[in-house]
Formats: C-alpha cells, sequence, structure tokens
C-alpha cells in the first residue's frame, strides 16, 4: 500500500470515529471515550516519545484527571470528548488535588473532538494558572 493510501484509509476512519463519537456524547454516551484510549495510545507513544500506558485498566477504575501515564517519563494525557473550559478546569483541579503533580511534569489534554475554535481568555488564563501555582 502506497503512502496516498494509507493516510485516506486513515482519514477515512477517523472521519467515521469522529462522527460516531459526536453523536454518541450528544446522547451522553461515553464508552467510545474509554475505546479512544487504547485505540490512540499507539499513536500518541510515538508523538509524545513516551511509553504510556492505560491507567484505566491498570488501576481496573476510572482514575481522576488521567488516562493514560508513563511514570517514567512523567508524562500523562487525559482524553476527553468536552472541548470546554470546565472540563480542562476541572482536569487541572483534580491532578492537583490527588497530588498527580508529585509523579507527573507534565499532563496532555487531548480532545477527541472539533474544539470548534477553542480560545482561553485572559481571565480563563488566570484560572488555570492560579490551579497549577498553588
Amino acid at each position: 500500500m502506497n503512502r496516498l493510501t494509507i493516510q485516506d484509509k486513515c482519514a477515512d476512519l477517523l472521519a467515521i470515529f469522529s462522527s460516531k463519537l459526536n453523536i454518541l456524547s450528544s446522547n451522553n454516551e461515553y464508552s467510545w471515550n474509554s475505546l479512544a484510549e487504547n485505540i490512540f495510545l499507539p499513536l500518541l507513544n510515538r508523538v509524545l516519545d513516551c511509553n504510556l500506558s492505560n491507567e484505566n485498566i491498570n488501576e481496573a477504575k476510572n482514575v481522576p484527571a488521567i488516562d493514560l501515564v508513563d511514570y517514567n517519563k512523567k508524562v500523562a494525557v487525559q482524553i476527553t470528548s468536552s472541548s470546554s473550559f470546565s472540563k480542562v478546569k476541572r482536569t487541572l483541579e483534580l491532578f492537583i488535588d490527588y497530588n498527580l503533580d508529585i509523579k507527573i511534569s507534565e499532563i496532555y489534554i487531548f480532545i477527541l473532538k472539533d474544539k470548534k475554535g477553542f480560545i482561553i481568555s485572559s481571565n480563563q488564563e488566570e484560572q488555570i494558572n492560579n490551579i497549577v501555582q498553588n
């Protein structure tokens, strides 16, 4: 298979996944978010040059604030279908509240759905800075 064919197939599969995710999450069905953790795990490992593992499988429960983690490189990823500021803020609050910042120095929030021009206002930026600096 040539590169263009592979890119086209990947684009098709991501478009189907995205459409299905949008439909399901609009009906408060989030099981595909858990599926996405394992689907994107190899890709994120390659992009972030990590050896991430799924904490929700390792701990057999939904771990607060993080889904994927590489404790050796101190990197974590939260995978979500919500692009709201409140989700980002709550993730960071939980990250701090559960003292995950002691073991992890970088957290990425991977938004599965179209973020639709996600922009953080200066007030929201100040709120995030207050969470992180305290």
